[in-house]
């Protein structure tokens, strides 16, 4: 296996609140730098890992960690919206491959992701059906929270899988590294909210979901 590593940070306000042009600039050219870094290491896989932030993953069901079998964008705050493509096959080997090693990851064959997920692969990829890729979850915003410990026991299971492919692999992380939002909070809810924490906000009216976005603007 070759690999390569590249971090972004992820942010629902891109396009709805952006800052003054010349740092805009800069950061459209420091992503066209690693984009141009990532073609050049022209990979064959890509292992994404990012959180979600309710719209996917809810108090119903919450994992610490997720690996998507099957996978779709939903194209949250204008970002890319549509199926993943993931490999069936080699999911399911990674996902054995990391419980035999002592990590309990859930997989999910009909996986929902935002932007979080949707944003590296447009801006690093050129868009989410450029290269196969195994979308990781990772929960970051319902507690409890996973462990860094244990969070860097699932990425090192990962790579001693990928460690045994014949593949260029990338591997992506997707984070807010420049900012720490709001989210809510299911002891602070109000009855509305607590509906949508606890599993309705996966399937959210069309005339709702354009309001969240919206409220970016």
């Amino acid at each position: 296996m070759h690999a390569y590593l590249h971090c972004l940070s992820h942010s629902p306000l891109v396009g709805y609140v952006d800052p003054a042009q010349e740092v805009l600039d800069e950061v459209n050219g420091v992503i066209a730098s690693a984009r141009e870094r990532i073609a050049a290491f022209s990979p064959e896989l890509v292992v994404l890992f990012a959180p979600d932030h309710y719209n996917g993953f809810f108090y119903d069901v919450m994992p610490p960690f997720c690996l998507g079998v099957g996978a779709t964008a939903i194209g949250d705050f204008g970002s890319a919206a549509g199926e993943l493509p993931v490999p069936v096959e080699l999911a399911e080997a990674c996902a054995h491959a990391v419980m035999k090693s002592g990590i309990d990851l859930a997989v999910s064959y009909c996986m929902q992701v935002d932007h979080g997920f949707a944003q590296p692969l447009e801006f690093l990829l050129g868009g989410l059906d450029k290269v196969p890729v195994l979308p990781v979850f990772i929960n970051g915003v319902a507690t409890p929270l996973p462990g860094f410990q244990r969070t860097r026991m699932l990425g090192e299971a990962i790579g001693r899988f990928t460690s045994t492919l014949n593949k260029r692999v990338l591997f992506l992380g997707s984070g807010g590294l420049s900012h720490q939002p709001p989210v809510p909070e299911l002891a602070k809810a109000d009855a509305h909210m607590r509906d949508r924490l606890l599993g309705s906000g996966k399937d959210l009216p069309a005339t709702e979901r354009e309001l969240a976005s919206a409220a970016g603007d």
